[in-house]
């Protein structure tokens, strides 16, 4: 979405990362835009570093990322470059002077939170310690220890950033600050306290493929509630498996896009669930009476937009905080998928208790909706970004940069 911007605006727009993500039509029209192939975690490694104690990456696959980025930077010289989350890309960039613009969620920005932030319930320490301790004794004594585990897991990149001569802060939410730092979220959604001039909050930027609905889409009435599951692209094959078979009971029709991630014949689905591998799904989620999804901020936006009570069942940090304020305002149920696979009971009956009341989770999600129609962010987040790409180009034309 803003690659396609910056093009019309006269940049030249090249994306680096895993070949896998710019293989599919449906992303870029093939030649659309430059490609720079990086290597990157996979998928399960990525995941593993979010839900497993000891597990880090090594330094030498760090090094290796560092390698190739120097690379792709010195070959290239980009006016600048926009980083989300890419974390060995913040030690290349500032060794070749290179400007970054970082996307972020507004409630990363942990050192210009409004209100104490708790300690992660999807982390994998909080689960032993509640079992040890108690749910109030784990709770006071989870967060000082998921910050040192934290730090544990961010050793590796601060001592290749001083191989190369870099000291970087030592906290993460300081890593990724950027020259300049566009806030991806709406202020109900990511409240921040004010922030410093090189941040500007631009508001989510959604993208919807374009896809056909399913032919199955028009044989569903609307005698019956329609629930709309979808887990991006970090769902559980466990959790997939349950929320079918709990789902298949009760009188709702339930429609699942699942990535590829779990794989079911129609024969053996319950004669309600409709299953594929993706869905369209901005259109899906406007027929939907509810959504059930991780907690992914591309799908909360999308549940946001139709005003779509939701429950989330979110598998780490990031995906909490989207929980966390549609349960505040009153717009959905928050769960971990931890809570969940050890009582199911406990999810059904929160579904069954909005299936039977909708009303006041849809009143929660109209101060979400509206909060969220304020944005226009395409325009003001290439605003920002030509700004300092400019600057860097010393005032040549924009079609000279990159």
């Amino acid at each position: 979405m803003l690659g396609r911007a910056l093009q019309e605006r006269g940049w030249r727009v090249a994306f680096a990362g895993e070949p896998r993500f710019f293989g599919d039509p449906a992303v870029a029209e093939p030649g659309e835009f430059g490609f720079w192939p990086l290597a990157d975690f996979s998928q399960e490694e990525a995941m593993d570093h979010f839900r497993k104690v000891f597990c880090r990456p090594s330094r030498t696959f760090l090094r290796r990322q560092v390698e190739d980025e120097l690379a792709i930077l010195d070959a290239h010289d980009p006016a600048l470059v926009i980083c989300d989350f890419r974390l060995t890309m913040y030690i290349s960039a500032r060794l070749r002077g290179i400007p970054v613009v970082s996307l972020l969620g507004g409630r990363w920005l942990l050192q210009y939170a409004t209100r104490p932030v708790e300690p992660a319930r999807t982390h994998p320490s909080y689960d032993v310690l509640e079992r040890i301790l108690g749910a109030n004794l784990a709770r006071r004594v989870a967060k000082p220890l998921q910050l040192r585990i934290l730090r544990w897991k961010m050793a590796p990149y601060h001592a290749l950033a001083r191989e190369h001569g870099l000291e970087l802060p030592q906290n993460i939410w300081d890593w990724f600050i950027g020259e300049h730092n566009l806030i991806l979220d709406t202020e109900t959604m990511g409240p921040t306290a004010p922030l410093p001039a090189h941040f500007t909050r631009v508001g989510p930027i959604i993208w919807n493929p374009e896809m056909q609905m399913p032919s199955w889409m028009d044989e569903i009435g609307a005698d019956r509630p329609l629930i709309y599951v979808t887990m991006g692209s970090t769902g559980d094959p466990e959790l997939f498996s349950l929320l079918i078979a709990e789902l298949g009971k009760l009188d709702c029709t339930a429609v699942f896009s699942t990535g590829g991630q779990i794989e079911c014949s129609p024969g053996e689905l319950p004669a309600n669930v409709r299953m594929a591998r993706f869905l369209p799904g901005a259109a899906v989620m406007r027929r939907a009476d509810m959504a059930i999804f991780h907690g992914g901020a591309g799908t909360a936006y999308q549940a946001i937009a139709e005003g779509v009570p939701a429950v989330i069942i979110a598998t780490h940090l990031e995906q909490e905080f989207a929980g966390e304020v549609f349960e505040t305002h009153g717009g959905g149920r928050f769960y971990t998928m931890r809570e969940v696979k050890a009582r199911p009971a406990k999810l059904v009956d929160g579904i069954k208790q909005m299936l039977h009341d909708p009303a006041p989770f849809r009143a929660g999600m109209e101060a979400l909706r509206q909060d969220y129609e304020q944005y226009d962010p395409i325009p003001k987040a290439v605003e920002c970004i030509e700004r300092l790409a400019s600057r860097r180009e010393s005032g040549a034309m924009n079609g000279a940069g990159t």
